[in-house]
């Protein structure tokens, strides 16, 4: 008993290590819209609320969302005082270490707690489903973010094993209290945590139909216990309710109505921003969004392990079967719940995978229960290698027998900041980025991590905005049929300068946009030399020059040897003027904008007249022209083929 219990210890010690590691590592490394937009103004709401004593204004959001408001605050004082302490500098990843650490150690807390609650709710497989519920890339992905789901899921699987205990121990007050506490919590952090109450139900149905040894076998007597049990789980659950969320004891009324146009009006209407499933644009996608959400979301363990969980009902205890029932209600209940709403994103099934990766627990140790220990190590291991595998991006992780990564972004809409942060870090070292406008969608996300002066905006009209540099397009916009204006035409006629991709999927593209000149072009002449614009420098004057400032945008690099040349002609057709000329393209990056300044000498005894302005390439080696593609209207009778009319110069 002695080893046993001290191996016990460790094996908590190792849950705990195992629960925090993956929610803690990185949590500065790239924020999401919903957080900076939303969760962290929100917490400022709450806390100002509470301060000046205005207990209705903490009723702010329909999830209601108040645990994540109190988590928030409660990082944002953190930091605080520590950055007035000396210890940290307040730079924007440490600012959002600080604003996520409270709510990824509450749930990974959370995984700790439900391991000793399922050490004695299904014991066999209660070290394996901690260690699968602490390295779900899901489950991870969302823990360690200011929001909402994860700590739903974590407070309603909490509750539902407090349940479980407790009608495996005859109702004792001290775990139905807990499973009240965290009832409370669930539904305080995201209104679909009200499942608790059927599933609490079912609970006790099943009880009154197969109790345990320790309940009374007289019905009437178990069901008076029964309800007595209900009273102080209400009662419990109210108290919590009442005393985490003022506003529902300034403003009852204003709290329910918030709570019912959350419902009614929200989550009955399609995604304010549009939606995406099964390869294609799809405001409200139907039933089949979950169950599918739930197969790709999972891993190849979890998903093996729940097909095995059959086998585990033939060997469970009539306990151990309850517990099982009621945990697959929960996904099952889940899925159906919200699939009778428009609005349907796959991280609203998140709550879930917890009670997933229990049920996966209990299949694969009903395979091998002659080796509980040697098969928990080994399906642990992997479990921790596919976390690994996933990181720093878990949020990306899709299970890799259907396709993975590139087929979860096939078959959802995907991208809420991630990759954005590498975005804004390359951004940061362009030299002109302070004194141009980057063009980005979740343009918060990009500027969080961008260097003081640099500035992003996402225009709400069709057009570029003025000193437009950049452009940044992200994969969540190409999943719908349409990109917006200012995106559309670099993306669809430009070339990136940078590509950034998350497991070999395109995630980012960042495009340099050509500054304004007085002369603009869409020219392109082989191979992958682009002229997007010309502006003239000074003033010319016969037996002086006439210089050209031209802005290139190469589409390759390293670009071939190129000589360009310059014709002056008359109005007669003659040439008057030429200029030939190497071009410099050394350092010249793909996407990235080239200049070079090109002198066409003029002649002494130059008369005055209009005259055209011709340019092209051609290979310094045989001197034959390089092709050219442009939309321009062109005219070789006057400059040959391949030349580019570049605009009318008039000498008075």
């Amino acid at each position: 008993m002695v080893e046993a219990a001290r191996w016990s210890r460790w094996w908590y010690l190792v849950v705990a290590l195992g629960a925090v590691w993956p929610r803690v590592d990185g949590l500065g490394r790239y924020a999401t819209g919903d957080e900076l937009m939303f969760w962290l103004p929100r917490s400022h709401q709450f806390a100002a609320a509470l301060m000046s004593g205005e207990l209705a204004g903490t009723a702010l959001s329909t999830h209601p969302g108040v645990t994540t408001m109190w988590l928030g605050w409660a990082g944002i004082r953190l930091g605080e005082v520590l950055a007035q302490a000396g210890l940290i500098g307040l730079d924007a990843p440490m600012a959002l270490l600080m604003l996520r650490l409270p709510a990824a150690l509450v749930n990974a807390a959370c995984v700790v707690l439900g391991y000793g609650l399922l050490r004695r709710v299904l014991p066999r497989a209660a070290l394996l489903a901690a260690l699968l519920w602490a390295w779900d890339p899901f489950v991870v992905a969302y823990s360690t973010q200011l929001h909402v789901d994860a700590l739903m899921g974590s407070w309603l699987t909490i509750s539902l094993l407090g349940m479980l205990l407790a009608a495996q121990r005859g109702w004792h007050a001290g775990w139905v209290m807990l499973s009240a506490l965290a009832a409370a919590l669930a539904v305080l952090s995201k209104s679909p945590g009200v499942l608790v109450l059927p599933l609490g139900a079912l609970v006790g149905l099943l009880w009154l139909w197969r109790p345990t040894d320790a309940a009374p076998a007289d019905m009437r007597t178990r069901a008076g216990l029964l309800g007595r049990a209900a009273v102080l789980w209400s009662l419990t659950a109210a108290a919590v309710m009442l005393l985490c969320w003022p506003a529902l004891w300034a403003a009852p009324q204003a709290v329910w109505q918030q709570l019912r146009a959350g419902v009614e009006a929200e989550a009955a209407s399609p995604h304010m921003r549009g939606n995406y499933f099964l390869g294609r644009p799809d405001a409200a996608p139907g039933w089949l969004f979950y169950p599918v959400a739930l197969a790709l979301r999972s891993t190849p363990l979890s998903l093996a392990g729940v097909v095995l969980v059959a086998l585990a009902w033939r060997g469970s205890t009539p306990a151990e079967r309850r517990a099982l029932a009621v945990l697959a209600a929960l996904v099952v209940g889940l899925c159906l719940g919200l699939s009778a709403f428009d609005k349907k994103l796959n991280r609203y099934l998140e709550p879930a995978f917890a009670a997933f990766d229990i049920l996966a627990a209990a299949g694969w140790l009903a395979v091998v229960a002659r080796r509980p220990r040697a098969t928990t190590l080994l399906v642990g291991a992997l479990a921790a290698a596919n976390l690994a595998w996933w990181q720093p991006y878990p949020i990306a992780a899709f299970n890799q027998l259907l396709g993975g990564g590139a087929g979860g972004a096939r078959t959802f809409l995907v991208g809420t900041g991630e990759g954005l942060e590498q975005v804004a870090a390359y951004l940061g070292t362009r030299a002109d980025i302070g004194g141009v406008v980057t063009v980005a969608p979740i343009a918060r996300t990009v500027q969080w991590f961008m260097p003081p002066g640099a500035r992003v905006i996402d225009p709400a009209d069709e057009q570029l905005p003025h000193k437009a540099g950049y452009v940044v397009v992200y994969r969540r916009q190409l999943q719908f049929t349409r990109l917006p204006g200012p995106y559309a035409d670099v993306h669809q006629r430009g070339v990136a300068l940078r590509t950034f991709a998350i497991h070999d999927v395109p995630y980012a593209w960042v495009y340099q946009v050509p500054p304004a000149t007085r002369y603009r072009y869409d020219a392109s002449f082989a191979p992958g030399l682009r002229l997007v614009g010309a502006e003239p420098v000074g003033v010319a004057q016969p037996g002086g020059a006439l210089t050209l400032q031209l802005v290139w945008q190469p589409q390759q690099a390293p670009l071939e040897a190129t000589m360009v040349f310059l014709h002056l002609v008359d109005a007669a057709g003659v040439r008057v003027a030429q200029s030939d000329v190497p071009l410099d393209t050394a350092g010249w990056e793909a996407g990235a904008i080239g200049r070079s300044e090109l002198a066409l000498p003029l002649p002494a005894d130059l008369a005055a007249g209009t005259y055209q302005v011709f340019l092209g390439t051609y290979d310094p080696a045989t001197g034959a022209r390089r092709p050219l593609h442009t939309t321009a209207a062109l005219d070789p009778a006057r400059s040959g083929a391949d030349a580019l009319p570049l605009f009318v110069w008039s000498l008075p």
